[in-house]
């Protein structure tokens, strides 16, 4: 049997023992119809869903629903939504969304063959399965899951992390059964996968807790580690209380600069958390709830639920709506450029939904849908709402707020650099028999440009500034792609067989993915017309592509 073999039946193992495991704790704390008539109601949940609340079952009536909760909201405030985005301007942004990257020109000489009436529903469904996806949610997710500061060097990195967030979304996992492998996970501290999110927090359980309520809660309750939280209700121990539910993973005694490789992430039975400068022990308690008693088997009188399984437990469960809500809410922001809470890390009673009906909407329907987070996906982008065009006569930032309107998005460090590579035709290899992907992971050139672009914040916030604009303009990337020696696009237009508004259209599409306009072009043949030679042509043609990849067009998303 193969090494890949054994490796998928393992994880297939896994996740069936995971899920009959939580099954049988969820009846234990009430998530279930539990035996015992008399055991008390199930723990508070945090942020609960109306009752009224009542969504559609298929993807097509969802996104119809939410266009018509966010024009209701639109009317309301008396805004008017931006128009359609056009053809092009929409492929453009679903490729960017979906795969991370721009299309190249053969994917877009495809899509134009595609026929009016299916073009957008086929280009979708290509998108949704192609390799490219995978990857490009993995980026996505392990920024969202690990905290930005976090230094795996001495372990090899975060490769391994997004690897196994890879395999999870070409699996397309339920959201729930990822967050209960990932949280539960165990080995040793420098093994692959998601053990790597214990190891990236050093095993302490205040970070853990910090981390995880901000991760798959949206709730920043780390304010609340010294003191109460001076703006939302959160206790400080409250915080403690959500911290002891990790205190028993094994971790050094004492103090240690680094983590060593022979420790084990594993549930012990003993470990405890006090109060800052007290000696005063926080039991495990679940957020805006009870403290956690532990079940104890009076046989073996051993625990039969650790404290990290009950918190799992508690934190998956379909009727916790705080958990849905912080997942749609990173989705939504993912696609929007903004949260309908934002910043989406930041969910509380003074940061309210800017549509609180939304929220509650789609996070009920994520639940019902199983936490399907590729559905999810597909029902957000086939809203008119994410069709709208980013383009306006009129600057109106409350429309954008609203989401009547399409926001500008900074691309992401990942996103360009493959955006670059598909331009230049670097590190692309065959993804299928029509299919061209990227070589995302294990590329050292890839991760030398991305911690010199790394931002953090919001998409429509632009925070690059003079070093990453020297790169850009002065970076290996760019001037090898723009060398008439070396640069492969440019080699392959200087063929006799093309026009020059040939070569003018494929850079175009190449860079800007779409075709020059009239004036455009126009303007571009006066200037060549003042090239006679073939050495001030071949120039002119390299100044022209430096031109279009360092043009904002090209470095936003729109």
């Amino acid at each position: 049997m193969s090494r890949s073999y054994q490796s998928r039946w393992a994880s297939v193992a896994r996740r069936i023992f995971v899920g009959s495991l939580l099954t049988f704790f969820m009846i234990l704390q009430g998530d279930v119809q539990a035996a015992d008539p008399d055991r008390p109601a199930p723990t508070p949940l945090v942020n609960a869903i109306s009752a009224s609340i009542k969504v559609p079952s298929t993807s097509p009536e969802m996104s119809q629903r939410i266009d018509q909760i966010l024009l209701d909201s639109w009317k309301s405030h008396g805004l008017t939504p931006a128009e359609a985005a056009s053809d092009e301007e929409l492929t453009r942004r679903l490729y960017l969304d979906l795969l991370g990257r721009i299309p190249t020109v053969a994917e877009l000489r495809t899509h134009d063959k595609r026929g009016p009436e299916t073009r957008r529903g086929e280009l979708i469904e290509t998108l949704l399965e192609h390799p490219d996806f995978s990857s490009h949610m993995a980026s996505v997710w392990r920024r969202a899951l690990l905290p930005a500061t976090a230094d795996l060097s001495a372990f090899g990195g975060t490769e391994s992390f997004e690897r196994w967030l890879q395999e999870e979304f070409d699996a397309n996992t339920p959201y729930d059964e990822l967050a209960q492998e990932l949280l539960l996970s165990s080995g040793r501290v420098n093994e692959s996968g998601p053990v790597l999110f214990f190891t990236a927090l050093q095993l302490k359980p205040d970070e853990i807790a910090k981390q995880t309520s901000r991760a798959f809660l949206g709730m920043r309750i780390d304010c609340a580690q010294c003191h109460d939280h001076p703006f939302d209700h959160w206790k400080q121990d409250e915080f403690w209380g959500l911290a002891a539910f990790f205190s028993r993973i094994s971790k050094p005694e004492g103090k240690m600069e680094m983590l060593s490789p022979l420790l084990q992430v594993k549930d012990n039975n003993r470990g405890d958390v006090m109060l800052p400068e007290t000696d005063e022990v926080i039991p495990p308690r679940y957020l805006m709830g009870e403290v956690f008693q532990s079940s104890m088997n009076a046989e073996s009188e051993t625990q039969e639920l650790s404290r990290r399984e009950a918190f799992v437990v508690w934190l998956t469960s379909r009727n916790n709506h705080q958990f849905a809500k912080a997942a749609v809410n990173r989705v939504w922001a993912q696609l929007f450029g903004r949260g309908i809470v934002d910043p989406v890390d930041d969910m509380g009673v003074h940061n309210p939904p800017l549509i609180p009906e939304l929220l509650d909407a789609l996070a009920l329907y994520f639940i019902q849908t199983d936490y399907d987070l590729r559905n999810l996906v597909v029902t957000i982008i086939n809203t008119k709402a994410y069709q709208l065009s980013s383009r306006s006569e009129t600057r109106s930032d409350e429309r954008a707020k609203a989401f009547a309107q399409m926001s500008l998005k900074t691309l992401t460090a990942e996103q360009l650099y493959d955006c670059i590579a598909i331009a230049t035709h670097r590190e692309m290899s065959q993804a299928g028999a029509d299919q061209t992907g990227l070589l995302r992971l294990g590329s050292n050139a890839r991760m030398q440009f991305i911690s010199q672009f790394q931002t953090t914040g919001s998409a429509v916030d632009y925070q690059a500034g003079i070093p990453q604009a020297l790169t850009m303009m002065n970076g290996i990337l760019i001037s090898d792609a723009t060398d008439l020696a070396i640069g492969g696009v440019l080699t392959s237009l200087s063929a006799p067989f093309f026009t020059d508004n040939q070569r003018v259209e494929t850079l175009y599409l190449a860079t800007l993915s779409r075709k020059p306009r009239p004036e455009e072009m126009e303007h571009l043949r006066e200037m060549l017309s003042g090239h006679k030679d073939q050495t001030a042509r071949k120039a002119f043609w390299a100044d022209l592509y430096w031109a279009l990849l360092n043009s904002p067009e090209f470095t936003f998303n729109h």
